[in-house]
């Protein structure tokens, strides 16, 4: 089994196999726009300080990422917590 992952660990940084070309997010944290980053972290940082509340509206794939985002935030098994 280790081989086989490492394997699949290999073709994946290569960039190699079927799907290659949706692994540009592997490189991301080398190669991301960091004046982008820096303009969305003061743009959160001003929302903030003016905002009691921020609501995401959207709909299939563009929820995604907030709620992605969200879950990071919540403490590990959060949802157990509250059932």
């Amino acid at each position: 089994m280790a081989s086989r992952v490492w394997h699949a660990h290999e073709m994946l940084h290569a960039g190699t196999g079927v799907g290659a070309e949706y692994t540009g997010w592997i490189q991301w944290p080398k190669t991301y726009n960091r004046e982008e980053y820096e303009r969305i972290r003061r743009v959160g940082t001003e929302i903030r300080e003016k905002a009691e509340a921020f609501i995401v509206i959207g709909v299939g794939g563009s929820y995604l990422g907030a709620k992605a985002a969200m879950d990071m935030l919540l403490p590990a098994f959060y949802i157990e917590k509250i059932l």
